[in-house]
């Protein structure tokens, strides 16, 4: 009987052992992710700001609407924008800033498509 304590408590230890170690480099992994993803969502932001896009559900002060543009030659991206003034569906818009979940955006005088990137 002795020996099949010492058995079960040797499985006992070595399974938390590995439990232990999995966890660890769970714990590093998600603090690498987490660093990659920052970085990533700093990058798209600062590239977002100066492009133009355009409204594709009106913007109202205090509601967001959203907007189209193009990211990249083979990315359009459809973001929820915000403005301190109405701006209607249709309407090209610069993007002036990123905040948090939405882009503060100001209508361009005219109504034509938003310029592609360069």
């Amino acid at each position: 009987m002795g020996s099949s304590s010492t058995f079960i408590l040797q499985w006992v230890v070595l399974a938390n052992l590995v439990l232990g170690g999995l966890v660890l480099i769970l714990a590093v992994a998600t603090v690498i992710l987490r660093r990659f993803v920052s970085r990533q969502a700093l990058r798209i932001d600062r590239d977002l700001v100066g492009l133009r896009a355009e409204v594709t559900r009106a913007i109202r002060p205090g509601h967001t609407g959203l907007i189209r543009c193009q990211a990249e030659p083979d990315e359009t991206l459809l973001l929820d924008a915000a403005s301190d003034r109405p701006i209607s569906r249709g309407t090209t818009v610069l993007i002036t800033a990123v905040a948090g979940s939405f882009c503060e955006v100001l209508p361009i005088e005219g109504r034509g498509k938003p310029d592609q990137p360069q």
